[in-house]
């Protein structure tokens, strides 16, 4: 998950490469006036990046169900979280 970055940093080279790789990656939209906001808006734009605004996105990205997070892999504990 990307969560602020400009157009040239770091973590949008990382995003590529993960993108690159079939990884499932996630940024949060930003201003679109803010320089620090650049790379996660290209990243959406060029469908290289789900935009996330929420808990659900990930779940419905990974297409978890609330069944899935109540089975051993997880805990009711990190399930309620989820709902």
């Amino acid at each position: 998950m990307v969560v602020e970055v400009a157009i040239k940093g770091g973590a949008l080279i990382t995003a590529e490469i993960a993108y690159g790789y079939n990884k499932k990656v996630f940024a949060i939209p930003g201003n679109l006036q803010s320089p620090h906001s650049e790379g996660c808006n290209k990243l959406i734009s060029k469908m290289k990046a789900s935009s996330y605004t929420g808990v659900t996105d990930i779940t419905e990205a990974l297409l978890w169900s609330k069944e899935d997070l109540q089975t051993s892999k997880f805990n009711k504990e990190k399930a309620a979280t989820f709902s």
